[in-house]
């Protein structure tokens, strides 16, 4: 296993519980039903450092905002657990990321490491 792997499954097992609201989709942090119809229709997706991207070239300003909007609080949660776990923040999006894109339907895009879009 390489470094890398080692470390964010060691992050994983220290982060996970915490995690846990991020992940739960009935929580605060469940995506809009305008992200999750967007998401289906492969104009978002989940990018591996935790955060939503855009698939396509062109989107509606109103998916614009709630995008940025769910990124700016998928931040401020990431940022509260890096502290909480005295991690960094990108640590904390990388290991989320991973667990999110784990969950994603058939179908869906997500942005990998090598920053390329690949459908699920």
């Amino acid at each position: 296993m390489s470094r890398i792997k080692a470390f964010l499954a060691a992050i994983a097992l220290v982060v996970a519980p915490a995690l846990a609201p991020v992940l739960a989709p009935a929580t605060a942090q469940a995506a809009s039903p305008a992200i999750e119809a967007a998401k289906a229709n492969g104009k978002v997706g989940e990018r591996a450092d935790g955060y939503l991207g855009f698939v396509a070239e062109q989107v509606d300003q109103s998916l614009v905002a709630e995008v940025e909007e769910t990124n700016i609080q998928r931040r401020a949660e990431y940022t509260r657990l890096a502290q909480e776990q005295g991690l960094s923040v990108e640590a904390v999006a990388a290991v989320t990321a991973e667990k999110l894109i784990g969950r994603l339907p058939a179908g869906q895009w997500y942005k990998n490491v090598n920053n390329q879009w690949v459908q699920k």
